[in-house]
């Protein structure tokens, strides 16, 4: 069942996947038609927006989850008023291919890890606690006997 929420999760998100690269793409060459890349952060909110309602449809919460931690920690540099620094762009633009390589291997444990060491660096406005790590490995994590998640917490939910 969850290589089928996988599944589910990539067709409904292609679009946006593909829409995030381009923009990424453009923040990195500084080529993007918008000016600055504080102007960005919008749009890229909204397709973060997408991908969260695309896991949810799917099923898939850890990956709601992910995109939804993603999408706050853009909220707060976009409410600080400033643009991304170089840190944050370079884990912005690495975020898509660690979700995606997580969605191919049908969340093997090398690509959680590196989609949870992604979003615990302390470059990150609201970078994951050791605790958040963890109820979220458990979350993107299926169990070989069941094929379905291990219990789950809400991590928006423990601010």
């Amino acid at each position: 069942m969850h290589e089928e929420n996988l599944l589910q999760f990539s067709l409904l998100s292609a679009e946006a996947v593909d829409e995030l690269w381009g923009i990424l793409a453009s923040i990195a060459s500084g080529t993007n038609e918008s000016g600055a890349a504080d102007q960005l952060l919008p749009p890229l909110i909204e397709i973060i927006r997408r991908l969260e309602e695309a896991a949810a449809s799917s099923g898939v919460d850890g990956l709601q989850t992910v995109c939804a931690m993603v999408g706050a920690n853009l909220q707060t540099i976009l409410a600080e008023g400033r643009e991304l620094n170089s840190s944050e762009r370079a884990l912005l633009e690495e975020w898509p291919e660690l979700l995606m390589g997580y969605v191919i291997s049908q969340g093997g444990n090398n690509s959680i890890d590196a989609l949870l060491n992604n979003m615990q660096s302390a470059a990150w406005p609201l970078p994951l606690t050791v605790d958040d790590v963890k109820v979220l490995k458990q979350m993107l994590t299926v169990t070989p006997a069941s094929d379905s998640p291990l219990p789950e917490q809400s991590l928006l939910s423990q601010e």
